[in-house]
Parts: C-alpha cells; sequence; structure tokens
C-alpha cells in the first residue's frame, strides 16, 4: 500500500455499507482524508465511527440521497468548506430497488434505476472535475453484468453499461487536466446487500443454511471457488487511487474470481 502524503480528500458515496465502506476503509489506511457518502444518516454515522476507529486520518460523513438531484450541489457545498484538496472520487451509490424481470419492471423502474447508477456519477463527474486535484482520480464503481446481463434486473445490466460508456467518454475530457477515470467491475460479492437479496429470493427459513447453499453453488462458477468481498473490490480501487496508476485510464476492471471468460 503507497502512503499518502499531505491533506488529500477521498469521497466514496454509497459509503455506509458493503463495497462503499470497505474503500472508505482501504483509502483512510492509505492516507486520505475521507468523506462518507451515504442517505441513511444513522447508518453512516455508525460506520463513519467504525472506520475512524481502524484508521488515523480525519474521517468525515455527509447524508445525501444520490436519488435526489441536489445531492451534487450538497456535496461541492461541503467541499468548500474543507482545508484541504480533493484527489479522489469514488462513485459506488448505485444497485436496484426493484429486483424483478423484464415482464415486471415498470417505466419508474428503469427511472430510478439509472438515476442513481448512471445520472448520479454524471453529475458528480461535472460538478467535481473542476474542483478535483490536477492528477486525480476518479472511479466509478460497476458491475460485470453491464458486458454480461443475467435473467433478472435488464434494467440494472443497461443502467451499468451506460455508466461504462460515460467512463470512456469522460477518461477523454478529464485527460486534458491529468485526472484519470476508470470503472471497476465487480462479479459475485458477499456484501449486506447480497445477502439482503438471497433473503428476498429465498424466504427466512433456514436462512443461514440457504445461504450456505448459495455461496456453494455460486463458487461452483467461479475458477477461485469463492464470492469475492468487499475488501477483494477496495483493494482494486485502493491501486487505482495510487500514484502507480498514474497511467491508467478509460479502462474497465473486472474483478469476478475468474467468471468471465470474455476475451
Amino acid at each position: 500500500m503507497v502512503a499518502i502524503s499531505g491533506n488529500l480528500l477521498a469521497i466514496v458515496t454509497g459509503a455506509s455499507a458493503g463495497i462503499g465502506k470497505a474503500c472508505a476503509i482501504t483509502l483512510a489506511q492509505q492516507g486520505f482524508d475521507v468523506l462518507m457518502v451515504a442517505r441513511n444518516k444513522d447508518k453512516l454515522q455508525q460506520s463513519q465511527s467504525e472506520v475512524k476507529a481502524l484508521t488515523n486520518t480525519n474521517v468525515f460523513a455527509l447524508s445525501a440521497d444520490l436519488y435526489n438531484p441536489d445531492s451534487a450541489d450538497l456535496i461541492v457545498e461541503w467541499l468548500s468548506q474543507y482545508n484541504g484538496t480533493l484527489q479522489v472520487l469514488v462513485n459506488n451509490a448505485g444497485g436496484v430497488e426493484t429486483s424483478a424481470p423484464f415482464s415486471e419492471l415498470t417505466d419508474e423502474d428503469w427511472y430510478r434505476t439509472f438515476e442513481v447508477n448512471v445520472f448520479s456519477v454524471v453529475r458528480l463527474c461535472r460538478v467535481l472535475l473542476p474542483r478535483i486535484n490536477k492528477d486525480g482520480r476518479i472511479i466509478n464503481i460497476s458491475s460485470i453484468t453491464a458486458n454480461e446481463p443475467g435473467h433478472y434486473n435488464p434494467h440494472y445490466s443497461a443502467a451499468k453499461a451506460a455508466q461504462n460508456n460515460f467512463t470512456k467518454h469522460f477518461a477523454q475530457i478529464a485527460a486534458s487536466q491529468g485526472v484519470t477515470v476508470n470503472s471497476v467491475s465487480p462479479g459475485i460479492i458477499e456484501t449486506e446487500g447480497w445477502r439482503e437479496h438471497m433473503r428476498h429470493s429465498l424466504g427466512d427459513d433456514d436462512l443461514q443454511q440457504k445461504l450456505a447453499n448459495a455461496r456453494q453453488q455460486a463458487g461452483t462458477n467461479i475458477p477461485l471457488k469463492r464470492l469475492g468481498t468487499a475488501e477483494d473490490v477496495a483493494g482494486l480501487v485502493s491501486y487505482l487511487a495510487s500514484p502507480g496508476a498514474a497511467y491508467i485510464t478509460g479502462s474497465d476492471f473486472t474483478i469476478d474470481g475468474g467468471k468471465r471468460r470474455q476475451i
């Protein structure tokens, strides 16, 4: 891990749990001040306390709902009062509110999914590019479903595909000021969100055994024979945020234990 010197800030959205929280921990351990952004204020404050206990840097929290366009202005307002330099933006907020096959999805489901997975990323990139350091890093958390959609949640797959396209485009714009823009596409990552999704799909009865069976079944399709962890993803994000990744931009990095076989 490369140690960071100076008062440099990393902003992580969707930071109260899962991949976002793991990224906040790893970046703070790397030496960045960290602003954790999430919409659930109580959960965010609890996660902020946990990250602080594990690190020796400044860890801040801002409650903002990325479904709301005004959230970008809240982040800019907070940043205007911060005594330091924005170095890293991790656009992690995303996901779906409704998990369903195509036939059961409404227009509103599609709008909401694009709002948080695409438009929130576009807005933050737009307002924060003028404020980020000349060698800053923007890292967008995507998904392997952007390239390999499954049987469910086509609204999510389509949104992540759009996000990847935007990442590629925006990397060309940001390069003029030395800022790199990349995306990270996780496969199956065992997070609180994954467990909640499985609980919703499988029911509460004998849930722990069902989760164990789901892990085993998922592992049979993954060469490394296990599900990923939030820390696995955070490790890659940490590298992309480091000086060692200065010549990497416009790229999408798959992190799925070898599951995706596309060349």
